[in-house]
């Protein structure tokens, strides 16, 4: 039932992302947000880096990060656009 709470908690703070994209739009610009949304992000990423264990990485691995990193900068671009937009 965890399982629940986990969906409701992800779609509140989804929408509360976009609606505060938004009201930034207003003072800055694509980039600027689209940055953002993952620049908070890494401190909490690197923080969680220390109770992870890394598996060995081959070379698909490097392959698929290079092919999908720039799709989904675009991806975010496009989105946060979209939201300047609507």
């Amino acid at each position: 039932m965890t399982w629940f709470y986990y969906s409701e908690f992800t779609a509140f703070f989804e929408a509360s992302t976009a609606a505060l994209s938004k009201k930034a739009l207003k003072d800055c610009g694509v980039y600027t947000i689209a940055w953002a949304r993952f620049g908070y992000a890494v401190p909490f990423l690197v923080c969680a880096l220390m109770f992870i264990e890394i598996p060995p990485l081959d070379t698909t691995f490097f392959i698929m990060v290079a092919v999908l990193i720039p799709l989904e900068a675009l991806g975010t671009v496009l989105y946060i656009r979209a939201i300047k937009y609507s």
